[in-house]
């Protein structure tokens, strides 16, 4: 990196505390840093790191440079997004050397660009189309009909299923698998009769899933990921659902078949959302909640089943009042 404080803020923005002509020449966590690096800090737990860390500075917030002053600051309004820009600049996404593996199985009947590359052992069957400078990784598999646009990365081991359609610069995880069979099932008294699920999956451009996660066709019609949405490791979307633009799921979420969450919303680990139910745009998930019914735009919510936040701490407040009410006794 080899760049001054100073020259940082100019390229980054933010403001100097301290000295602003100090040279860092690597990013390290607080724990690990030399005297050279310059350490994030970016959440108050990382303040006692902060006293002993050997960090010639720290990229910190507002709120928290009041509490630290005994090191330059390079003080940002955004620092998660000060430090993703750096990393980016310092560790750029490589170059595509394009080429299938010998070991890679590549229909004749598919229509794979020249500049993509295919790695060992991944399989692309028949009718399957991918778009340039895509990478399909080792023992990935694009199945029959499946298209894949331009500049994706799919991990190794994935799987996009048959006759689901990919956007440009869409990421799949190690592990995922796209266009799985819905959990379609119709009770009978013989048994669980199985709904054959016939729809696909659509991923938007700038769609990324993590590993293992998995998205669902629709029984009938599409399941849909918007632009730009996030779905963090082991993610489970059911069919016919649909995820909304700039929407980010974190890991272990589930959404049961034909729920919606609106763009912009955020779900928090292990949050479940019930079949047909709507979160609605800008919405925000704690995490580990039941969503058992529609939520409001721009509504924050939590618990089991959720409600919202203030709701749910004022209950939890009166039932920890209470039990420590029956100890007393």
């Amino acid at each position: 990196m080899h760049r001054s404080l100073a020259q940082l803020c100019a390229d980054f923005g933010g403001t100097i505390k301290g000295e602003s002509e100090i040279v860092v020449t690597g990013l390290a966590t607080p724990e690990q840093a030399g005297p050279e690096d310059l350490a994030p800090l970016l959440h108050h737990r990382f303040l006692v790191a902060s006293t002993t860390s050997r960090a010639a500075a720290f990229l910190i917030d507002e709120r928290l440079a009041a509490r630290v002053t005994d090191r330059p600051l390079w003080v940002h309004p955004r620092p998660r997004l000060a430090l993703a820009r750096i990393l980016e600049e310092l560790h750029p996404e490589p170059h595509v050397l394009p080429g299938i593996d010998p070991t890679a199985r590549v229909s004749a009947m598919s229509d794979v660009d020249p500049s993509c590359r295919i790695e060992a052992m991944a399989v692309i069957e028949d009718g399957a189309v991918v778009a340039a400078r895509t990478v399909v990784g080792a023992r990935a598999l694009v199945g029959i009909g499946a298209r894949i646009g331009q500049d994706c990365r799919l991990g190794p081991g994935c799987m996009v299923l048959g006759g689901c359609v990919l956007g440009d610069r869409v990421r799949i995880g190690p592990g995922a698998v796209v266009g799985s069979d819905g959990f379609g099932f119709v009770p009978t008294d013989q048994g669980p009769c199985r709904v054959q699920q016939t729809g696909h999956v659509v991923l938007e451009d700038d769609v990324e899933i993590g590993a293992l996660a998995a998205v669902d066709r629709g029984a009938i019609g599409e399941t849909v990921i918007r632009r730009g949405a996030k779905l963090d490791n082991m993610v489970h979307v059911g069919h016919n659902a649909e995820v909304g633009q700039h929407a980010m799921l974190a890991a272990q979420c589930g959404l049961a078949g034909s729920s919606r969450v609106g763009a912009g919303a955020l779900l928090g680990g292990q949050v479940g959302v019930g079949d047909h139910l709507h979160v609605g745009p800008g919405a925000r998930i704690a995490a580990k909640s039941g969503v058992a019914g529609d939520v409001p735009a721009g509504a924050t919510y939590a618990g089991y089943p959720a409600v919202p936040r203030s709701k749910w701490l004022r209950a939890w407040a009166t039932l920890l009042r209470s039990l420590d009410a029956r100890r007393g006794r």
